[in-house]
């Protein structure tokens, strides 16, 4: 009977170890190549179809009856759509706006998977990644803000209309097949608000925020809903969730990590 030694079968992994990370950098340098000459929409579907196989192709080992994840093996293979100019009258603007947030969260799954982007971080488990870069060519008569936006998400349908029962853009990030939410800088004073205006001097971003949910995210989140014992459990539920749902974020270019909302990760 052959037995293979110890020494052996840990060069063996070793070997199979160091062939996965060439394979997957192989991958990667082929993809980059391809989707540098495909169209927007080809890149868009493979963006997708790298998240799905990323949340997909984990492997799960039970050990006294826990069950333990190995991180996710595909890379994100994403690439930033930029340089977009949005033109038309304040409608107009906003349709294009909410269809690149519903595209955008199409992209990454519709917010039915958790830790895609899996890399963790003691100071921050929120992670973006930036799906569009635009500006608004056109005049505006005046700034497009959050509430503007909702409302617009809120009374126009990303699938179908009204007669068919169709879904509306908020009601498809918010509730379609995952759980999300829609953030944009909405603060008590004027000058804190996030402002769209036209002209095509101010450069803004559309965004998917995965926040990862690791054992330390969940004692960190146990700790602060525990702390605030003046708040009741409807409040502090809330508030956990909040905290663990990825979410669509429109924010201006570079404010994302300046207001340290997120850690914006590169394009591919």
């Amino acid at each position: 009977m052959f037995c293979q030694s110890r020494k052996g079968i840990a060069r063996d992994y070793l070997v199979f170890f160091i062939l996965a990370i060439v394979g997957f950098i192989i991958i990667v340098f082929i993809i980059n190549i391809f989707m540098g000459h495909a169209k927007d929409e080809v890149n868009e579907e493979v963006c997708r179809a790298s998240i799905l196989s990323r949340a997909k192709a984990v492997f799960k080992i039970k050990w006294h009856g826990a069950t333990l994840e190995s991180t996710p093996l595909f890379p994100v293979v994403c690439k930033t759509r930029e340089n977009i100019e949005l033109t038309g009258d304040r409608n107009a603007v906003m349709e294009q706006i909410s269809y690149m947030s519903a595209r955008c969260w199409w992209m990454f799954l519709n917010g039915e998977y958790e830790n895609l982007f899996d890399e963790f971080d003691f100071l921050s488990n929120k992670k973006c990644f930036t799906c569009y870069i635009f500006t608004v060519k056109s005049k505006l008569e005046k700034p497009i803000t959050p509430d503007d936006i909702i409302i617009y998400m809120n009374d126009h349908y990303y699938i179908g209309d009204e007669e068919k029962g169709g879904i509306t853009y908020l009601d498809y990030i918010q509730s379609y097949k995952g759980n999300g939410v829609i953030m944009m800088r909405d603060g008590d004073k004027e000058e804190d608000k996030l402002k769209i205006t036209g002209g095509g001097y101010d450069i803004y971003t559309i965004n998917f925020m995965s926040p990862d949910i690791t054992w330390w995210t969940k004692i960190t989140t146990g700790i602060f809903s525990h702390m605030q014992f003046w708040k009741s459990g409807i409040e502090k539920e809330g508030k956990t969730t909040g905290m663990t749902m990825s979410k669509i974020y429109i924010e201006e270019l570079g404010k994302q990590e300046e207001l340290d909302k997120c850690k914006v990760l590169e394009s591919i």
